[in-house]
Parts: structure tokens; C-alpha cells; sequence
């Protein structure tokens, strides 16, 4: 049952749903434990004896008037939302799990933030999961990450960057393919880079 509600909060038609009526319910509760319904229902009535009120000017006539006067400035605002704020990626880049980097196959998740998470690097060749190795000469300084696949036996390219650096460069090529919307292209071809 918990599964069940989780898929349809994260849901966007049904999340909208759902705390639309959770919001109503929240808004009634107050009503009914305060008594605010008498007060709600003069508020209405005043609206309403405003509308039918005698002025120089109808004031229902102000009631209509004033509608497309604020469908104009919604219609206004959209499109100068659009001009000056353009749409924002669509949520289908989540499908982007995998893709190859110098060589290597690379997957990865999204956690609740979108920020990518869990990157595993695996051969290409084998599907078998590889692990950088660092490099170091024989004082131990460190000259490059390597990455050998203990189950085919290939080696790949070695790297000048440290393991935390050389993830950082993944995780920064995946955000670009993504910002550009060029992981689409992966998912035709999800070996190529």
C-alpha cells in the first residue's frame, strides 16, 4: 500500500491530486472545529449582494468586464514567462542511466534531488564491473588512474586525474549531455560515445 501511494505522489497529474485535496481537506477542518462557516457564508453573501448592488455602473457589468481583463494579463504573463523563462528540461532525462566515457560503460541513479548518484563503471566488453586504480611512481606520488577488467583481461586508457576527480568529470559530462539535451541520442545508442 505505501509503494502504491509513493508511485502516485511522484506521479505529476496524480501528486497534483492528491494535495489538492489534501490542502481542501485541511482547509474544511478549521471550518467545521472554529465554526468559521458562518463567517465564510457572509463573506460569499457580501460578494454576492456586491455584484447585485445598484452603482452608476452595474456592478455586474465591473464583474464581467473585469474577467477578460485578467484572462489578458494571464495570456501576457504566459508569454512573457516563455520569452524570458524557458521551459524547463523535460523529466523524461531520468531514463539517462547509462552511457560510455573513454571507453568505459558507466551507469548511474538519480536520488531525490536529481543529483547522480551511484556511479559504477563496468567493461565494455564483458559487461563485468571494473574499479580505478590508482597509479603512484615509487616515491608513491600519484601519476594516473587506471582501469583493468579482471574478467576479459583488457586494459584501458589511463587517466591523470584522481578517482574523486576523474568521477567528477563523469558525473560533469553526463549533467552536459543532459543541459544539452544530447542523451537522447544515447538512448538509440547506448554503447557509443
Amino acid at each position: 500500500m505505501n509503494g502504491w501511494i509513493k508511485k502516485l505522489w511522484h506521479d505529476p497529474v496524480w501528486s497534483a491530486v492528491l494535495a489538492t485535496a489534501i490542502v481542501a481537506l485541511l482547509a474544511t477542518i478549521p471550518a467545521y472545529l472554529f465554526d468559521w462557516w458562518p463567517i465564510i457564508i457572509r463573506w460569499m453573501k457580501g460578494v454576492f449582494d456586491f455584484i447585485l448592488s445598484d452603482s452608476s455602473i452595474p456592478n455586474w457589468l465591473l464583474v464581467v468586464l473585469f474577467i477578460p481583463l485578467m484572462l489578458g494579463l494571464l495570456v501576457i504573463g504566459m508569454i512573457t514567462r516563455n520569452k524570458y523563462f524557458p521551459k524547463k528540461l523535460s523529466l523524461n532525462w531520468v531514463a539517462y542511466v547509462e552511457d560510455t566515457f573513454f571507453n568505459i560503460r558507466w551507469t548511474w541513479r538519480y536520488d531525490e534531488t536529481n543529483k547522480i548518484v551511484d556511479l559504477f563503471s563496468f567493461c565494455p566488453s564483458c559487461g563485468f564491473q571494473i574499479y580505478p586504480q590508482p597509479h603512484s611512481d615509487w616515491m608513491g606520488g600519484f601519476i594516473h588512474t587506471k582501469f583493468h577488467c579482471e574478467n576479459c583481461g583488457q586494459d584501458f586508457d589511463s587517466h591523470p586525474e584522481q578517482i574523486p576527480q576523474l568521477e567528477n568529470k563523469i558525473i560533469r559530462h553526463i549533467q552536459l549531455k543532459i543541459r544539452n539535451n544530447t542523451w537522447k541520442d544515447q538512448n538509440d545508442h547506448p554503447h557509443q560515445n
